[in-house]
């Protein structure tokens, strides 16, 4: 509004100038908008409080009841894991608050994550087990575990884009650590093949039915 009262003032004094009225009009002083203040100078804005049903678990339970039918019981169990300890890895916000960083910082809890968090140290969040273990020296999680953990969400970023507003799939993806050579099954010697081949299974069943 006080722009277009400015805008209107000055149009006025040019109509006065054109009639030749060189007298100066008292002009408006436009002020600038006054900022929400969150808080002491200096300090961070104070993070949107997300409304119910928006939440990054809130949206998770839709997109695995989507592909449910796609996942074994271990499968979803694995899933929800994920999102447990990426949540409290990066707190429960709104899902268009998510960024690169998320992931990023995430990835790298997870290469130093124990293989058995949840039983190692229940009832600990997933960054202070990680902190943990960093004393008490469990074995970590195989690169090949990392890899499917920052898939899955991948995964679930790439529908959020498909089914939510202002989502950027590309904030739910980072690079993919490599495996290395303890994360690799050697192949099969020559005596493991014939005890395979030769087990009860393939070589001892009675009949068909038996």
């Amino acid at each position: 509004r006080l722009l277009i009262q400015k805008w209107l003032s000055a149009l006025a004094t040019q109509t006065k100038r054109d009639q030749g009225v060189y007298e100066e009009t008292a002009s408006l002083a436009v002020l600038p908008p006054r900022m929400p203040t969150t808080g002491a100078p200096g300090s961070e804005p104070a993070a949107a409080k997300p409304k119910k049903g928006e939440t990054l678990a809130d949206y998770f339970e839709t997109y695995l009841a989507e592909v449910r039918s796609k996942l074994k019981t271990s499968g979803l169990q694995d899933a929800r894991a994920t999102l447990r300890q990426f949540v409290q890895a990066s707190g429960d916000r709104p899902v268009t608050s998510y960024r690169r960083e998320d992931m990023s910082k995430f990835k790298r809890l997870l290469l130093e994550a124990p293989a058995q968090t949840t039983k190692l140290f229940p009832g600990v969040p997933f960054p202070k087990a990680v902190e943990q273990n960093r004393v008490a020296g469990h074995p970590k999680l195989k690169v090949a575990s990392v890899i499917n953990k920052l898939t899955t969400l991948s995964a679930f970023g790439g529908w959020l884009e498909s089914n939510v507003d202002n989502v950027d799939a590309g904030n739910f993806k980072t690079t993919l650590p490599r495996k290395t050579d303890s994360d690799r099954m050697n192949p099969f010697t020559g005596e493991q093949v014939r005890r395979i081949l030769n087990a009860t299974a393939f070589v001892g069943c009675e009949s068909e039915r038996n």
